[in-house]
């Protein structure tokens, strides 16, 4: 072999030793996320798990892994409460699902490349990445079927000046 071709052959396996230790996903986007809460109207009180996280609009940096440090290591999602006063609490869940990147440990991570992902929580992602919820007021909402006069009102609290004129009963 000539000096040249030795230094390119030189080069190519170190750089497949290289590429071979990285793990993708971990270098893609790390070990967290960042997830963005926003409501209308401003201000809601986030919590996450039933721990205080602030108020909306925020951005959030949740471990991929779904579950904060100290955890069972079964727990897989994150319970999202935005709750204001005056309007109804809204709930979602953010789920982990594998992330694409994690399967580049098959072209260039190899075996290590998947242990670190996994070990890190960095083969997740959390879906969704962004909740913008729309507080509705604590208040009735009104259904007509216009086609026979039918009015359906729901609400949670009524008000306790209001006269009560029916109720509805589930049928046998």
């Amino acid at each position: 072999m000539n000096s040249t071709t030795n230094k390119v052959f030189k080069f190519f396996i170190c750089s497949c030793l290289l590429l071979s230790s990285m793990s993708c996903a971990s270098i893609i986007h790390g070990k967290s996320q960042d997830v963005f809460i926003s409501s209308q109207p401003k201000g809601a009180t986030i919590r996450v798990d039933d721990k205080d996280f602030g108020q909306t609009p925020k951005v959030l940096g949740l471990p991929r892994m779904g579950r904060m440090d100290g955890e069972p290591s079964t727990k897989k999602e994150y319970k999202i409460t935005l709750s204001l006063e005056g309007y109804m609490p809204y709930e979602t869940i953010l789920q982990r699902k594998v992330d694409g990147w994690f399967f580049g440990n098959i072209l260039i991570g190899g075996v290590i490349g998947i242990v670190i992902d996994a070990v890190t929580g960095s083969m997740y992602k959390l879906t969704p990445s962004q909740i913008s919820a729309q507080m509705k007021m604590n208040g009735a909402n009104v259904l007509n079927y216009k086609k026979r006069e039918v009015f359906i009102a729901t609400i949670l609290k009524p008000d306790p000046s209001w006269q009560k004129i029916g109720q509805i009963e589930k049928l046998p």
